[in-house]
């Protein structure tokens, strides 16, 4: 008889879905896209310059937020619910989207709209716009991030010709910068009632440079040119994605990795942590053309096998 091989008892692996939101151009205009492990769906057929934005699964729902500019030249928001497109807002403003997150079976969607002429920083509940900053001021809303029953809020306002970095809990807001140099959250993350946020703040040489505040405390990612764009929070690690100078870089606890290859121009947009898998995604400058790419442990794959440029602006891991 032969031998059959024992069961060792142990669970067969599960197979992970990794997302990534994005756009890639075609003949004249921008084409919102979603890759599933890899493989890229239109989200729109081109005739109009559009993008995606950020991608969120919640109760094998799968959200997607982005934007297109329709014909009369004015920015619509649009979200895709398992395929099905919707736009954000009621509102015939020009609206642009910047992150989604479902909590609690409520889809918030960040942005901006502009009233009267002035951008203001917006949350969409469930499509209801709740506007963070009035007309009397720019602000924008850049990441919102759900815990419990708190809903937390990144973005920035203009204070004369200097932007403040500022992020909005339940709608009180709390300045993060003081003003002297233009910031701005680009993102935020709430683990156990500690809250992050990261994004960039400029210098008295006239450059950004890459922050993260834990609790409204400041850390200097990078004393060169740079910004953070993105953070997740993983077994008390921070993992923090942006670029500096012309390289895409993962910050780990506030320690440097360069992802990109040297004399690549890159960027990255989003990193998302599933067990010891780190993932990151962005672009990278390859033969001349931006490409959208993920990292997966430092490891890259290009996303788009398109001759024209392309970017991976948001990666989610279910």
């Amino acid at each position: 008889m032969a031998c059959s091989k024992k069961d060792d008892g142990k669970p067969a692996p599960v197979e992970k879905n990794v997302y990534v939101a994005g756009y890639e151009y075609g003949n004249n205009f921008g084409v919102a896209k979603l890759w599933k492990n890899g493989v890229g769906t239109d989200l729109t057929d081109g005739k109009l310059n559009a993008k995606a934005i950020d991608v969120f699964f919640n109760n094998n729902d799968l959200y997607v937020v982005g934007s297109q500019l329709e014909p009369n030249n004015i920015n619509v928001a649009k979200l895709w619910k398992n395929g099905v497109v919707s736009n954000v807002s009621g509102s015939k403003n020009y609206t642009d989207v910047t992150s989604v997150f479902v909590n609690n079976n409520n889809v918030y969607v960040t942005g901006t709209e502009e009233i009267n002429g002035v951008t203001v920083a917006t949350v969409w509940k469930n499509g209801n716009a709740n506007n963070l900053t009035t007309t009397n001021i720019i602000g924008g809303a850049n990441d919102v991030f759900c815990s419990g029953n708190n809903e937390y809020v990144a973005g920035f306002i203009r204070k004369g010709n200097v932007s403040v970095a500022r992020i909005w809990k339940n709608g009180s807001s709390t300045d993060l910068s003081n003003g002297s140099f233009s910031a701005s959250v680009q993102a935020i993350f709430v683990r156990d009632n500690d809250v992050y946020a990261v994004g960039r703040e400029a210098t008295a040489s006239e450059f950004s440079i890459a922050k993260l505040w834990k609790n409204g405390v400041a850390t200097v990612l990078s004393k060169k040119e740079s910004a953070a764009m993105a953070i997740f929070v993983s077994d008390n690690t921070v993992y923090v994605t942006g670029f500096e100078g012309e390289a895409a870089m993962l910050w780990t606890n506030g320690v440097p990795t360069k992802l990109s290859k040297d004399g690549n121009d890159a960027f990255g947009y989003s990193v998302f942590v599933d067990g010891t898998d780190v993932y990151v995604t962005g672009y990278e400058n390859i033969a001349g053309t931006q490409k959208a790419v993920i990292w997966k442990n430092g490891v890259s794959t290009i996303l788009s096998n398109s001759p024209n440029s392309s970017r991976g602006l948001k990666v989610f891991v279910k």
